[in-house]
């Protein structure tokens, strides 16, 4: 019998990492991915200090660090001059053991988590494929297609780590709302050498474009990342030779060789949901965003390490089942910031335009060495861009407060009292800097819960701690429960409630000597203020306006195709209006043929059938309306500045759908009548005759007398008052078409008069 208790659906970084984390918890998994070998290449370059600080809990971190580079310097370039050189790597120094961004691209990440699953026997199914899944009361019935041949799989959960095209995604029917960037970017691995060539990040900015250099190891290895000419935007074969190469002329950059490239979209969605019963979606399968920062491939490993201790909780029936609710409720609020703002950081980097020219030609390198001059924006950046800033305030496992620190946030931490170092277990911990009670140690030894406690420091009380206070701490180094008075009643609750588990690790304790703590002083406080609030509003003002200039044009542009759908859609209104009154008329001669002394002379019906001949042609109108549909699908009828604009555009809108739902009747009543008019009817008694020239003849007699085939009283009936409520269904179709002609020229003219 199959044993597999999670089937992970892809073997990018996240389900690897949700694989490793499961089995080293002692969980059955398997991991298959539908290629045949690990990705060569990869976007994804740089890793972040909070999936470093989960990576040394996986006992991986100092291999990452190994096969990386450290980035710890950004040199920003204008128009080919050097305006500034940032060191960074002193941002996060009192806040993360890894106070850098690691260079370390995708695919070397891969290929270290699969040599670790290797080692604990665990590999990658290649070639295999999730066809189908079926959630059942069991778990999950899975069909996979293994080269080629078929199977069933049966797990417990499903995790889909399978990206942007996710087929558990697709499965579940859940929703990616979103949209794509405009425009096509490029990715290329290069050899080159000149000024940027020597080991640091690069951020380049021109008139037009921009270009982001990442070092690689090896000599003269490097990443470019950069936008395409907008004239080479829907050129599906673009090639190294297409990419605009001012900036690196101007950086004096030769490039030697060209050893990898590739074009593509940015898109930015967020699945709407993350979970469904015993299947999870994770990564790019739930959430993709501009690359802005590097937060894709960090914030996928972030969704694993959430989720793989949760799993492994209720698997090993050390937490109840309802503890999985809060992966979607942690996981998705996060991922829809981080979507919105890497979406406004992005669209700014990559506004085109004269004012978005001059804010990042001039006042980019003024504004930015001033910032990077103060600690506290420093600091921001950090926090920000390296994820440990992420808290899980509302999550029903958060409850709380002791000193600054909050249930939901991740545990501080403090370099001289090594407070990480416990966290290696992954499992439920409790902290104290200080010393906790009797009784409170008595009671996590009855629970077989362990405890650390660390020395008071005053690095301590500087990273938000309160002394003597207590902080159970989750598997993924999240604090659970902080409380300032070590409460026995409120802390056996929280444990009785989330933590079920046999007894973990042997309590430690750590001991160092006191440290001094300088606090800062108003005149610093008021300062990092002012410089916070003086770039936010910058951003804020420039977001506004880049979006306000995006908007007028965007706005033009649809008015103008919306002005030419309505021009079509009077010329065709016209038209069929006049069929519909053909087709009127040869519903009335049908009811004429139902006359029986008509039936009993020749001529007259020779002369009915001649008339009836509008009747079977439909006569039905498709609306001009895909600038409209568009407007409203994507959201963009704020664009227009007047609501009497939007007010009429929507009356329009909605007279177009009640067309739509009438003309569904008309078809359904057209094909009624035409159906009992072969029933009843015997009109292939007559053809039409053509003359040697081609022309057509009007039809002729061609054998026998004409008659009804159904004489039957009630059938008779029931085919005129088929033919009356075709009728009236078609006339109240002819009659709305008549009034969205009136409609459409109103409404062009009301636009042509807004917009002239």
């Amino acid at each position: 019998m199959d044993q597999t208790k999670v089937l992970i659906v892809g073997a990018g970084p996240t389900g690897l990492v949700l694989a490793l984390w499961l089995t080293k918890a002692g969980i059955p998994i398997r991991i298959i991915d539908k290629t045949d070998k690990p990705g060569t290449t990869s976007r994804a370059m740089v890793m972040h200090a909070r999936n470093l600080e989960f990576y040394h809990q996986l006992g991986i971190d100092q291999m990452a660090i190994d096969g990386g580079l450290e980035m710890k310097t950004i040199n920003l370039w204008i128009r080919g001059k050097q305006a500034a050189r940032f060191t960074i790597g002193d941002f996060g120094v009192h806040y993360s053991p890894y106070p850098y961004v690691l260079i370390f691209p995708q695919d070397r990440q891969e290929q270290l988590l699969i040599e670790e699953l290797g080692k604990l026997g665990v590999a990658v199914e290649r070639n295999t494929e999730l066809l189908s899944f079926e959630i059942t009361d069991n778990g999950i019935d899975a069909q996979l297609s293994k080269e080629g041949i078929l199977e069933n799989c049966m797990s417990l959960f499903l995790a889909g780590c399978d990206g942007a095209h996710s087929s558990v995604r697709k499965g579940l029917n859940i929703g990616f709302e979103g949209g794509t960037y405009s425009h096509t970017f490029f990715v290329a691995d290069i050899k080159a050498s000149g000024p940027a060539a020597n080991g640091e990040m690069h951020a380049a900015l021109d008139s037009s474009d921009f270009m982001i250099i990442f070092p690689m190891k090896g000599d003269a290895n490097m990443r470019l990342v950069g936008d395409m000419n907008q004239e080479q935007e829907n050129n599906p074969d673009l090639v190294w030779e297409d990419v605009r190469k001012d900036i690196l002329s101007r950086l004096k950059l030769d490039v030697e060789m060209v050893n990898w490239f590739s074009s593509y979209r940015v898109h930015h969605r967020v699945a709407s949901q993350f979970r469904q019963k015993n299947v999870f979606l994770l990564g790019d399968a739930a959430h993709i965003h501009s690359p802005v920062g590097g937060q894709g491939m960090n914030t996928g490993i972030g969704d694993a390490v959430n989720l793989a201790w949760k799993l492994a909780s209720v698997i090993n029936r050390q937490a109840n089942e309802n503890l999985l609710d809060t992966y979607e409720t942690e996981r998705i609020p996060f991922a829809i910031k981080l979507v919105g703002s890497t979406d406004r950081a992005f669209s700014f980097v990559s506004a085109k335009g004269v004012f978005a020219t001059q804010v990042r030609l001039r006042l980019v390198p003024v504004i930015l060495p001033i910032l990077f001059r103060f600690a506290s924006f420093k600091r921001l950046m950090f926090r920000t861009v390296s994820q440990i800033s992420i808290r899980y305030p509302h999550s029903f496992l958060s409850s709380g407060q002791a000193g600054k620190l909050k249930g939901g946030d991740r545990l501080p931490w403090v370099q001289t009292i090594h407070n990480f170092e416990p966290l290696v277990s992954r499992q439920w911990q409790v902290h104290c800097y200080g010393r906790p009670t009797t009784a409170l140690s008595d009671l996590l030894s009855e629970k077989n819960i362990p405890l650390y406690i660390f020395d008071w420091k005053p690095e301590a009380e500087t990273a938000g701690y309160l002394r003597d206070a207590i902080y159970i701490v989750r598997p993924d180094g999240y604090i659970g429960l902080a409380d300032e008075a070590g409460d026995i009643v409120k802390i056996s609750a929280y444990c009785d409630t989330h933590i079920l588990h046999d007894k973990l690790n042997e309590m430690e304790v750590h001991h160092h000597p006191d440290l001094h703590h300088k606090k800062k002083n108003f005149r610093e406080y008021f300062l990092e203020f002012l410089m916070i609030f003086l770039a936010v509003t910058l951003g804020f003002i420039a977001e506004n306006v880049r979006e306000s200039i995006s908007d007028r044009r965007k706005e033009k542009e649809y008015v103008e195709s919306l002005m030419q759908d309505l021009k079509s859609d009077i010329a065709k209104s016209g038209e069929t209006v006049d069929a519909v009154n053909d087709q009127m008329h040869g519903l009335d001669t049908l009811e004429v043929l139902l006359t029986p002394e008509v039936n009993k002379n020749d001529s007259e019906v020779y002369t009915c059938y001649r008339q009836s001949g509008s009747l079977f042609n439909e006569n039905t109108m498709s609306f001009s309306d895909r600038t409209i549909t568009q407007l409203f699908s994507s959201g963009n009828m704020r664009l227009f500045r007047k609501q009497s604009i939007s007010d009429q555009i929507t009356d329009y809108y909605s007279s177009i759908k009640r067309a739509d739902a009438q003309k569904q009747y008309y078809k359904e009543y057209f094909q009624k009548c035409l159906a009992l008019t072969q029933e009843i009817y015997e009109f292939d008694a007559f053809h039409s005759r053509i003359d040697p020239k081609g022309n057509v003849i009007l039809p002729v007699l061609r054998y026998g007398k004409f008659h009804i085939t159904n004489t039957n009283a009630s059938d008779l009936k029931k085919f005129k008052s088929t033919i009356d409520i075709t009728k009236r269904i078609i006339g109240s179709y002819r009659n709305h078409i008549k009034y969205l002609n009136l409609h459409a020229d109103s409404l062009l003219i009301f636009l042509k008069k807004e917009y002239e």
